[in-house]
């Protein structure tokens, strides 16, 4: 039983389960409450950023893999705060400028990358994957890939 009993034969179910003794699973990934035991693929609202039919995929701006309760973490955080925006590694192209309004992006995205994603526009004088390496002429004063790089002073 997933849920607590509160009256003969009436029991309150926990998130994401569903029947007369809160025993069925709602097949939302662990992200949304489902509308019923006969209908356990049909998610109300997905939550923890995700999206889709079962919510099994991250919002834009969002990297993960939600399947089977995995998270969706935001792109700023996956690439060290030197960026909001990260997309599939598979993208060759980005057609898109730093001044381009975040919704335009994310309308055009769709949806977010699984589990290997590629920042875009690493600021702070930051490159690569995951804005983890300083610019060449700029160094880090630090292990912290969340710390910005500064420039050389030689």
């Amino acid at each position: 039983v997933r849920g607590t009993c509160v009256a003969p034969d009436h029991c309150r179910c926990d998130f994401g389960y569903v029947g007369a003794n809160c025993s069925i699973q709602c097949q939302c990934n662990g992200h949304s409450e489902c509308e019923g035991p006969d209908r356990l693929d049909r998610c109300v609202k997905c939550h923890n950023n995700t999206q889709g039919p079962q919510c099994q995929h991250c919002r834009p701006l969002y990297v993960g893999d939600p399947t089977e309760g995995g998270e969706c973490v935001p792109c700023v955080d996956y690439c060290n705060g030197h960026t909001h925006v990260c997309v599939n590694e598979s993208v060759t192209e980005f057609p898109f400028s730093p001044s381009t309004p975040t919704q335009e992006i994310i309308d055009y995205l769709g949806l977010g990358p699984t589990t290997r994603a590629k920042c875009v526009w690493c600021g702070n004088h930051t490159m690569g994957e995951k804005c983890q390496d300083c610019m060449e002429g700029f160094f880090r004063g630090s292990e912290d890939h969340r710390a910005s790089c500064r420039p050389c002073e030689c």
